[in-house]
């Protein structure tokens, strides 16, 4: 499950009909951080961040669009990883 925070904030550019946010983001597992287009109605921006509850992990978004933990490493699907180490 995941769960955006109201505390988001919207962004609006003057020639850009899209809204962007940057959210604070509650997920259980990895594989369920959000790509930038993930959540209906917006985009979400670089500075975003979410939590994954069960490894205790903090990632931020990038405007690469990747999320990246605290050690600057970008996040790996839980189920790539697995398939990797077999």
């Amino acid at each position: 499950m995941i769960t955006v925070s109201e505390r988001e904030r919207f962004i609006k550019y003057p020639d850009d009909d899209k809204t962007r946010i940057i959210a604070e983001i509650y997920a259980d597992d990895l594989s369920e951080l959000p790509e930038i287009d993930g959540i209906d109605g917006c985009e979400l921006a670089q500075g975003s961040v979410a939590y994954v509850i069960k490894t205790g992990g903090l990632y931020v978004l990038s405007s690469d669009g990747k999320w990246y933990d605290s050690d600057g490493k970008e996040a790996e699907n839980e189920s790539a990883q697995d398939s990797q180490n077999q």
